[in-house]
């Protein structure tokens, strides 16, 4: 094939089917930072927090508020009834090894590139990203209520027979179980920045995103998820904490 008949190819390709999957959900600005999360103050945090039951391996008003803040979100989509985060326990560690979830503990590290994507590097790790993303794993471990024996990871299986690119990692990384790392990218975009996945537009990724709505919740409207308005004019503080997400 000539290079003037390539171009013209290459020309035709819809703009859309050539986006570029970011990185990682933990190094999405709004994700990370927590734009898109609902507001807490002190309290409101202690709040959902007991409710519940989360357990910290030390005392770091910054990381119980991070912590909140992801947990306060699905609270809402779920109506208050999600059973999946609780008892969940959180290891913060100042160091550069990854984070993850062990089976017991979910572990984050305050490494540099956690720290990268967020506004304010400093007074542990803030990056609630990657908090979802560890959170994700720990949920997707357990069994469903709605369908008892079935893990959250075997049903999005089930549900999504093809891979959800929506970021780099989701589809290359060196987990055993490689699909259980596009779950928790999936997850974590859902409940801080579904904007990610809404910009995919392709047919896995939106039985992913069904799937979320299922098994974590979708309260407000029948078809809404914690984000940040992005066709709104006004700067994230201002902004509305949710807005509809459309599957095109």
């Amino acid at each position: 094939m000539s290079i003037k008949k390539l171009s013209i190819l290459i020309f035709l390709i819809p703009l859309s089917s050539m986006a570029i999957a970011p990185a990682f959900v933990k190094l999405d600005e709004k994700a990370a930072n927590g734009d898109c999360l609902p507001q807490l103050d002190g309290a409101k945090a202690e709040e959902i927090l007991t409710k519940y039951s989360i357990k910290f391996s030390r005392e770091n008003a910054s990381d119980r508020l991070a912590v909140a803040r992801v947990i306060a979100a699905i609270d809402t989509l779920s109506g208050g009834k999600s059973e999946l985060p609780k008892g969940a326990s959180f290891v913060f560690r100042t160091g550069q090894g990854a984070s993850r979830f062990n089976g017991k503990d979910i572990e984050i590290n305050d490494g540099e590139q956690n720290r990268s994507a967020l506004r304010k590097k400093s007074d542990g790790c803030k990056n609630t990203g990657l908090i979802a993303h560890e959170l994700c794993h720990r949920m997707g471990a357990q069994a469903l209520s709605s369908r008892p024996g079935v893990r959250a990871y075997d049903y999005y299986m089930a549900q999504v027979s093809s891979k959800c690119t929506i970021t780099n990692y989701a589809t290359n990384n060196g987990n055993d179980n490689p699909r259980n790392e596009e779950f928790a990218e999936v997850c974590a975009s859902f409940i801080t920045n579904p904007e990610i996945l809404e910009k995919n537009s392709s047919d896995s990724c939106k039985a992913a995103a069904k799937v979320f709505e299922e098994i974590i919740g979708n309260q407000r409207n029948q078809s809404q998820v914690s984000a940040c308005d992005p066709k709104s004019d006004l700067p994230p503080s201002s902004s509305p904490a949710f807005y509809q997400y459309r599957q095109q």
